[in-house]
């Protein structure tokens, strides 16, 4: 057996407002079979104290629409581990993320595709999605909360100007770090069109290296 581990993804749901490109989390509700009970969620976190687990992180679908999520965290000793959320940015008012911050968040990286506010609610599939994710944004920093970030690279936006050259921009600005996710095979791009489409070419991954 290890004697530790060190970081734990939980997908505490995979219900999500949104109906993203990218998204994989419709894809695995189809062979959903039921959902942790808070004592599965103290069990596990029991076995995160036995492995010197420090760092434990929430992802979904979208993670805040889960009404038991600070409940959750309770489980995972956030005094003591370093929580975070991957989070779409728009369920995040300020009351409900004072109320994470004094339980134990650490940090919440916001999903963002693209530095232009239209083609980044076109990849979502919903208007105004932009504009909730960079209010997000600026209440966490406002409260003290690592914030990051994340965006998915792909062969589309690779190269172009508000794609991930956008995005380096748009972080620098913000003054918060950027978390690159590549595309992968999974989900609505598991299909051998989006594959093409979508994943990196060889050229690609040169581009990105030397970027």
């Amino acid at each position: 057996k290890p004697k530790y581990i060190d970081g734990l993804k939980i997908r505490n749901t995979l219900d999500c407002n949104l109906n993203c490109k990218h998204c994989s989390a419709k894809t695995l509700k189809k062979n959903q079979k039921g959902l942790l009970t808070l004592e599965d969620y103290r069990r596990i976190g029991e076995e995160c104290k036995k492995y010197n687990d420090s760092v434990v992180s929430f992802t979904g679908g979208e993670p805040f629409s889960n009404p038991r999520l600070e409940e959750i965290i309770k489980c995972f000793n956030p005094r003591e581990t370093l929580i975070g959320i991957t989070t779409n940015g728009t369920f995040a008012d300020e009351k409900r993320l004072k109320r994470l911050k004094k339980i134990g968040l650490d940090s919440m990286l916001v999903s963002i595709d693209s530095s232009d506010p239209a083609t980044h609610d076109a990849f979502r599939n919903k208007k105004g999605v932009f504009k909730s994710a960079m209010q997000t944004i600026k209440t966490a920093r406002k409260l003290g909360i690592e914030t990051i970030i994340i965006t998915t690279v792909h062969h589309d936006n690779i190269r172009e100007k508000n794609g991930l050259m956008g995005m380096i921009k748009l972080a620098e600005r913000l003054g918060v770090l950027l978390h690159v996710s590549l595309a992968a095979p999974v989900g609505k791009w598991a299909s051998e069109e989006s594959c093409r489409q979508f994943l990196l070419t060889k050229d690609d991954q040169q581009y990105l290296r030397r970027l």
